[in-house]
């Protein structure tokens, strides 16, 4: 009973590791996939999948997973069966390509170099004494940095040997070593990573995100009462947008140059900046596992408006040199209520005119009294600073200066298997690239009865070594056998 069941046991393993598994499960993967773009999926969209399909169909995709598809039992199941073949082939085949690798060279005899193609072997009269033509031969070597093995030292025959890049026979294994890594760098982001996007507003702060996917490990939590949406995610600290600035084209009005945010981590408890940075596209903020990304930006339909308010009647001098004595700077927004009892002064900025009737950018005020609305809104211009001395006050307003206020458009993310699959990536580019370009090469010189002799052989692409061979030979007939060589095949 044992027998059997070892015997199905290494049935099973040998089935696992075969190649017709490995297609087998790439078609899987293909097919699989598909749900993934043609269903909504949970954490990427603010939408809730139950609420585009009906209920019964809902419930059976959140029975088989469905609205995760790339999350889902089904495609990880078919990841870890890919990754158990690899591992299975590779461990099969290990013994056999170590050895072929790394197996000593072995001297070969009369009859196996006539087995050999034509083209493979090179072959010389002997001109020279045996011992002088050893001593070019080592010259020649270690100009060539070749580090041979003595396989014959007899009276009759003198055989050396070596192998060039032995490593492209295992460079396979640094592929899936490397495959295996994405792997289990993919999943360990899987597992407790997480994306998400949030916008902030100008000189505000905030301390949630919108979530759009989420690690089942991550251990992030939802706002407390209740508050926020179902995606939305508590920070550790607060994340202010300290500032906000935009560059444009001055050939491409409206299309961006660059835009920058100077962020600021603000710790909860004390108050107290824990991280601040600049941050522009791919210069991205740290603050411990979360890294915020500058990926978009907006305008929040309000204004940073540098104002002066003046006293009329402290005009001072006359013509150029004329100057207000008592005036005062300040900034304000849309809708904010400024209050100034030393010029009997109350008003609110309500509206922006980027050019009112053809003269310019202009803001339109409302006088207050007891913070009720007093007379008719009155309009000041960028660029006529006396226009609202005309108005029937005793102060008079100055807009020195407007600003639009943005909101900065953040991504925000943490990737813990980043640096293993990246490594994975490198690996597999390396391995990859070394496997096609490199092959393994076994190469022979030997002095035997009065005839010297070249040959070798490959584990692939034959054509191009023996392009590689005749080189060879050439550098050998003209580094160690001399001008006097006689060639004979």
């Amino acid at each position: 009973m044992a027998a059997k069941l070892w015997s199905l046991l290494d049935k099973i393993w040998l089935s696992l590791g075969s190649v017709k598994v490995t297609f087998v499960i790439f078609i899987a993967l293909l097919l699989l996939s598909i749900p993934g773009t043609l269903f909504m999926q949970e954490n990427i969209s603010n939408i809730d999948p139950g609420l585009q399909y009906d209920f019964a169909f809902w419930q059976f995709g959140q029975w088989i997973q469905l609205f995760r598809a790339y999350h889902s039992f089904w495609y990880v199941g078919l990841i870890v069966l890919l990754a158990v073949n690899l591992i299975i082939c590779s461990y099969e085949r290990w013994p056999s390509m170590w050895k072929l690798a790394f197996a000593k060279p072995v001297a070969l005899s009369p009859q196996a170099i006539e087995r050999k193609e034509k083209s493979q072997v090179y072959e010389w009269e002997l001109v020279q004494e045996p011992k002088s033509l050893r001593n070019d031969f080592e010259k020649w070597a270690s100009k060539h940095w070749i580090k041979y093995k003595v396989l014959k030292d007899s009276p009759d025959e003198w055989q050396v040997g070596w192998h060039k890049h032995r490593l492209a026979r295992i460079a396979n294994y640094a592929v899936h070593t490397s495959l295996l890594m994405i792997f289990a760098g993919a999943i360990w982001s899987g597992l407790y990573g997480f994306e998400g996007l949030l916008n902030i507003p100008e000189g505000s702060a905030v301390d949630t995100f919108l979530m759009f996917k989420e690690g089942g490990s991550a251990g992030l939590e939802r706002p407390p009462g209740g508050r926020g949406t179902p995606n939305e995610r508590m920070m550790d600290f607060r994340l202010e947008a300290a500032h906000f600035n935009v560059e444009f084209y001055k050939d491409f009005p409206g299309r961006p140059k660059e835009f920058a945010t100077r962020l600021n981590a603000i710790d909860r408890g004390t108050g107290e900046i824990i991280a601040s940075q600049v941050i522009r596209v791919n210069q991205p903020l740290a603050v411990g596992k979360y890294t915020f990304y500058q990926a978009s930006y907006g305008e929040l339909g309000d204004y940073k408006l540098d104002f002066r308010i003046i006293r009329k009647s402290s005009l001072k001098g006359e013509g150029k040199g004329a100057f207000f004595e008592d005036q005062n700077f300040f900034s304000a927004k849309l809708g904010q209520v400024q209050n100034f009892p030393k010029y009997g002064a109350s008003f609110v900025p309500v509206k922006f005119a980027q050019d009112l009737q053809g003269h310019g950018p202009a803001i339109q005020v409302q006088t207050l009294k007891n913070d009720q609305l007093v007379g008719e809104p009155y309009w000041v211009l960028k660029n006529d600073p006396v226009y609202d001395f005309g108005r029937d006050s005793e102060w008079a307003l100055v807009l020195d200066e407007y600003k639009p206020l943005y909101f900065t458009g953040l991504q925000v993310a943490y990737d813990p298997g980043a640096p293993i699959y990246w490594l994975g990536c490198i690996g597999m580019l390396l391995g990859t690239f070394y496997a096609l370009f490199f092959q393994h090469k076994k190469f022979h010189f030997i002095v035997r009865k009065g005839k010297v002799i070249l040959t070798g052989s490959t584990h692939r692409l034959p054509y191009s070594f023996e392009s590689e061979l005749k080189k060879l030979s050439q550098s050998i007939e003209e580094d160690v056998l001399g001008k006097g060589a006689i060639h004979v095949t």
